[in-house]
């Protein structure tokens, strides 16, 4: 998503009634204590590769990452993607080290400007996701209760 203007709660609605017409793309709401604090999404599934995002509310430091690593153990080991292809804001350094820690590695044929704004491109590989998983599990593990995560598929 490559747009900086605040969505409304209609925005929200009128999107999520769009999205039935999409074949390549999915979202999920992510629910913690029973209440939406964001989202995680396909985009441009083809062949094994999509295009992630994610989008959370602010409710405290670490939980986009927790809600990252769910995301990504989802896309790779159940839905059995083998690359991923993300654009991070030039500038972006705390989401830049994120996606570093989880294994992305530079891929500059997916760099793109939009207006006067540059997106690094960046992929991930199930190979590489592999092996940053479990030192990410450990970690997470350390700080968040996993019980209080759920996954509720928003595409009807």
């Amino acid at each position: 998503m490559f747009n900086s203007h605040e969505v409304s709660e209609q925005d929200h609605f009128d999107f999520i009634r769009r999205l039935t017409q999409r074949k390549d793309c999915a979202y999920w709401a992510v629910v913690i204590d029973g209440e939406i604090q964001g989202g995680v999404y396909l985009q441009d599934i083809h062949r094994q590769e999509a295009v992630p995002g994610i989008f959370m509310q602010n409710i405290g430091v670490g939980m986009g990452a927790l809600a990252a690593y769910y995301a990504h153990n989802h896309y790779f080991c159940t839905l059995g993607l083998q690359r991923l292809i993300i654009h991070v804001l030039k500038g972006n350094h705390h989401s830049m080290q994120m996606h570093l820690k989880f294994g992305y590695t530079a891929a500059p044929q997916y760099t793109i400007q939009n207006g006067d704004k540059i997106f690094c491109g960046l992929e991930l590989r199930a190979e590489a996701w592999k092996t940053h998983q479990f030192r990410l599990a450990r970690m997470l593990d350390l700080f968040f209760p996993a019980k209080s995560i759920t996954w509720d598929d928003v595409r009807h």
